[in-house]
């Protein structure tokens, strides 16, 4: 390790674990001072309980001592930084219970509806010492009860002891301190606009009132999802400091807690410091772990079960290992989502997100791997600019396989492949282009050829992206005048009986019935001999004429996997029960690649996303294991279910092997599932309401073409 990684790994900590004790020293002193005052002048606080429930009040007296105990010594053991965490229990329950109810009766304060909701953020931000620790300047820091815990034989209380002071949940850690600093600065937006009291208290300007609960909704929403939290930061903390000037000292002469109050305005813009020092000082740790200069665990390949590897591994490897994640893509494309940009129900952007925000302490190349050197352990990679070689202690393969076009003769050239984001944009642009086509031609004949869109195979793929499709033809369809019902129209053709051969008879045919209500013509028992360019040729002998032939069937592995020297059966890399590659150590293999045998009902594993994200975090787990020296653990995985969309606010669903779902529940539960694996806030935010539009509008009808200047002109060129 270099020295300039060593000042990096330094500056991280020392930063870090001063943000934590300038808010373990601040959240002390909150606790210590009203302590002392209470010890001081105990009937100035004895005389805010008599608002106290009637059946709490012969119990004032030893619960008031127990308070005062709690908080000085609690405060104290902030403060020194001895214990933290066992100090935390007892003061989140102070602050929540006892502080609570004295706020709810000081009904002279215009702030008691705020101090209420910052009761609960200083709540928030105590907890959040549970998973931060004690942090610099502390005493006794190796003397406490967690670490004594953790270093005992092995069993479940030296488990959660251990997993509390190695740090891995400090991220965790930075979300709830980022959360409960909201709480108070959304609490003020709200009662702004709706308390008279606390209006009234605020500036006499109604536009410079509006701006400041404004900045206080944005800023508060801001930190809930970590966009621009360190800008909007130091924001809030002037916002605060202006709000204490402006309405917490003068409250101060009616409240009975006037002095807790501005406290809690101090502890806000402390906690808003320390989360900017902890988040500089985590910046520095990626700095440092993404250096070169340590042992790599090297993902090819950026999809479902590449991405959920990285995610789970990257926080349990030792501080000299990194990993390093190689992808063609800087994005992972959703894939089941992409029948929903055929629709436009979303825009093509929302159905993949870049790999650089869903990892922390991974090292990104985007590049194409040309060779894979099992004896040397290394990897050869072409990037945009240059070539590179990288160095592995474990590979995993990840990368997926690829559309097969040649399965049908004339697939390649008169087909479009629907398996990439770039097929979902081409297939909508084809479909808006035959619309543009259909509705400018006189004869009937040609119009219906080529408003007739044909899908092969009814598979997930085939009936998503038919169904979208029918969807979109019929919503658009009034802004093409010169277009009639019978001009468009979406065959689906499949080989077997039924459609989503994956789920329960009882599903397939209740979508087969679906489909056929909705107009989509089902053309079942029927394979695909030959397609042209006027169509297709099924196996018994008929032709179906259509423009437009999208396939959904049939794979082909990656051109990489013919470069390894390993073993292999029907194109996918055969592994052992854990996932690693058999007679080869430190090589692994997880996803639509790798044959990977199932030990919960000893089949092999399907190549889905829900399979895909199991198999990436249990191969985590077993190389951090065999990095560690311990047993990997075999692959077993019962499914939660299948579900597919076959339509607008229609769907089939199976859930957990038991509830089978269709028509508007299903479509429900499929939306909700796959919202929850997008990786960021922002990005579910946006696909959520980009969703309810497309409920409620016409989808847009824009041939996303984006041609050139250049393209422009050769055209016109041409044209001339």
């Amino acid at each position: 390790m270099t020295g300039d990684d060593n000042r990096l790994l330094d500056q991280s900590e020392r930063l870090t674990d001063r943000g934590i004790a300038l808010l373990r020293i601040a959240s002390g002193v909150f606790f210590l001072l009203p302590g002392i005052f209470k010890i001081v002048m105990p009937a100035d606080f004895l005389a805010m309980t008599t608002g106290f429930p009637d059946w709490l009040q012969p119990h004032i007296g030893w619960l008031f001592t127990l308070v005062i105990v709690t908080e000085v010594l609690g405060g104290l053991m902030l403060i020194v930084g001895f214990n933290v965490r066992l100090a935390v229990v007892p003061l989140v329950l102070v602050t929540v219970v006892a502080e609570a109810l004295v706020v709810i009766n000081d009904h002279g304060s215009s702030l008691r509806l705020l101090s209420v909701c910052t009761h609960y953020m200083g709540a928030g931000l105590y907890a959040s010492m549970l998973l931060l620790g004690s942090g610099g300047w502390s005493f006794g820091k190796r003397g406490s009860v967690l670490h004594w815990l953790a270093v005992r034989p092995e069993g479940r209380l030296q488990r959660l002891a251990h997993n509390a002071v190695s740090g891995a949940s400090r991220n965790l850690g930075l979300q709830i301190i980022r959360a409960s600093v909201a709480i108070p600065f959304i609490a003020a937006f709200i009662l702004g606009n709706q308390a008279g009291a606390y209006q009234d208290a605020l500036f006499d300007n109604a536009m410079l009132r509006s701006v400041a609960l404004t900045t206080s909704l944005l800023g508060g929403l801001a930190l809930i999802i970590g966009f621009q939290s360190r800008a909007g930061g130091w924001l809030l903390a002037l916002l605060t400091l202006l709000h204490l000037i402006l309405v917490g000292l003068p409250d101060t002469g009616a409240s009975q807690i006037g002095f807790i109050n501005i406290l809690f305005h101090l502890l806000i813009i402390a906690a808003v410091v320390s989360l900017r020092l902890m988040e500089f000082g985590s910046a520095l740790e990626v700095e440092h772990i993404l250096s070169q200069d340590k042992r790599n665990v090297v993902v090819i390949g950026g999809g479902f079960a590449g991405t959920q590897l990285v995610r789970t591994l990257e926080k349990q490897l030792p501080a000299d290992w990194q990993t390093v994640l190689i992808s063609e893509e800087n994005y992972t494309t959703f894939n089941p989502m992409l029948a929903e940009v055929v629709g436009a129900s979303v825009l093509p952007s929302h159905v993949i997100a870049p790999i650089r925000r869903m990892v922390r302490r991974t090292r990104f190349i985007s590049a194409k791997v040309t060779q894979v050197d099992t004896q040397h352990r290394r990897v050869h990679f072409d990037g945009e600019e240059r070539s590179g070689v990288i160095g592995f202690e474990h590979l995993v393969f990840a990368f997926g396989t690829r559309a097969n076009v040649d399965l049908v003769p004339g697939m390649r050239e008169h087909a479009m492949p629907f398996k990439l984001l770039g097929d979902a944009l081409r297939v909508r642009n084809r479909v808006i282009a035959q619309m543009e086509k259909a509705d400018q031609e006189s004869d009937a004949v040609r119009r219906r050829f080529m408003g007739h869109f044909i899908v092969v195979g009814a598979g997930f793929s085939g009936v998503e992206v038919g169904g979208a499709i029918q969807d979109f033809i019929r919503s658009s369809q009034k802004h093409y005048p010169r277009l009639h019902d019978d001009d468009l129209k979406v065959s689906i053709i499949h080989r077997k009986a039924l459609p989503l051969q994956e789920l329960p008879e009882s599903l397939g045919v209740s979508s087969l019935a679906r489909m056929n209500k909705r107009g989509i013509n089902m053309v079942m028992e029927a394979g695909v001999d030959a397609v042209d360019a006027r169509g297709v040729k099924t196996s018994d002998g008929d032709r179906i004429d259509g423009a437009t032939v999208i396939c959904t069937i049939g794979t082909q592995p990656n051109p990489l996997i013919d470069t390894l020297d390993v073993a292999k059966q029907r194109g996918r890399i055969v592994v052992d029960a854990d996932m690693s590659v058999a007679e080869h150590k430190g090589l692994w293999a997880i996803g639509d690649c790798a044959l990977i045998p199932n030990a919960h009902d000893q089949s092999s594993a399907p190549p889905t996303a829900q399979f895909a994200i199991r198999e990436g975090q249990q191969v985590a787990h077993n190389i951090a294991a065999a990095i560690n020296g311990r047993p990997t653990r075999v692959f077993s995985y019962k499914s939660k279910g299948s579900m597919a969309t076959i339509g607008h606010l229609t769907g089939v669903a199976e859930l957990f092997g038991m509830v089978r779902l269709g028509g508007f529940p299903a479509w429900l539960v499929w939306r909700a599932f796959y919202l929850s694996l997008m990786p960021t806030f922002a990005k579910r935010t946006r696909i959520f309401f980009e969703w309810t539009w497309s409920m409620l509008f016409s989808p847009d009808i824009i041939n996303l073409r984006f041609t050139t200047t250049q393209q422009a002109s050769g055209l016109r060129r041409e044209s001339e």
